[in-house]
């Protein structure tokens, strides 16, 4: 059988190559799991102990963080799972006395795992740097100068859409309808019931014709003239749009204000984070002498064959 059907086969169900490999190379070739022997770490409890050699904690966060999207979302079920490979893992490499290994091959994917260990540590550690609290408030304070102090209307509409607009007859009903429905509701009957009744929209006789918040520039010239006049919960005469025929009620107004630092820091960071990553491998780049052998050239986009 070939030796990667069996590594799949010890896996967890969802465990691609690439993370057998780190967890193999892990317990074999740079042992992450420990002779026993060594002193307990408060911080760091051995979690099992196969052949004398000791999983510890850190060998499960170390594995978990390989596989990790390839495991269960339930903490307990991904948990078993990381430590279960880790024991097949030790269990397999134990056996190995008698088999002849490719050292080379060994040698080769040990390195590219520290590699890629090591370029993800710089790489965090230079998001980490530039999400400082200095720049945080730097970012916010930008972004609020961009942030508009305006007014915002909680909105009702009653819309009867005119379809083809040179159509006079569909134009004079939709009209009509405006008009007997603000009578109605000007005897008495409720914005959201007179909606709920007559119109076609299924989402405006779910709710109502309630649109939440809006600000001017989201109604248009026509509603942000009728909101700005309307007093709270009173509905307006109708408004012709080239659309068709609306009536509007205005529940609340207030004041659109910026959000508040702690509401949008976790955001600020991660942005600040991630283009901080992306130009320190930039500026890497740029400084790197790279070499291409294989006769494609370093800055190519031609696939390996080409």
């Amino acid at each position: 059988m070939n030796p990667r059907s069996v590594l799949r086969a010890l896996a967890p169900t969802r465990v691609v190559a690439s993370a057998m490999l780190v967890a193999v190379l892990s317990a074999t070739a740079v042992p992450a799991a420990t002779p026993t022997g060594q002193p307990e770490q408060a911080d760091d409890p051995v979690v099992a102990r196969v052949n004398d050699i000791e999983i510890r904690e850190s060998d499960v966060r170390a594995a978990d963080r390989e596989m990790g999207r390839n495991l269960s979302i339930r903490a307990d079920i991904r948990r078993e799972e990381v430590i279960k490979f880790l024991i097949d893992t030790i269990i397999a490499s134990s056996a190995a006395g008698g088999t002849a290994l490719d050292e080379a091959e060994i040698r080769a994917r040990v390195a590219f795992v520290r590699h890629r260990v090591i370029m993800e540590q710089v790489i965090e550690a230079a998001g980490r740097k530039a999400a400082n609290e200095q720049a945080v408030r730097k970012a916010y304070d930008e972004m609020i100068a961009k942030v508009s102090i305006e007014p915002e209307y909680h909105l009702y509409e009653l819309y009867f859409p005119i379809v083809d607009r040179n159509d006079e007859t569909a134009a004079k009903a939709a009209e009509d309808k405006a008009r007997t429905a603000r009578e109605r509701i000007a005897k008495g009957e409720t914005f959201e019931a007179v909606v709920r009744e007559m119109s076609d929209n299924p989402t405006a006789k779910a709710n109502g014709g309630n649109r939440g918040y809006v600000t001017p520039a989201m109604m248009g010239k026509e509603f942000a003239d009728a909101a700005a006049t309307l007093e709270k919960g009173k509905t307006s005469e109708p408004i012709k749009t080239q659309a068709g025929w609306h009536l509007i009620k205005v529940e609340e107004t207030r004041t659109r204000t910026p959000p508040d630092l702690a509401s949008v820091r976790g955001g600020l960071e991660s942005n600040l984070a991630n283009q901080a990553r992306m130009d320190f491998i930039s500026k890497l780049r740029s400084e790197a002498k790279v070499q291409r052998l294989d006769n494609v050239s370093a800055g190519s986009t031609a696939a390996p064959g080409k």
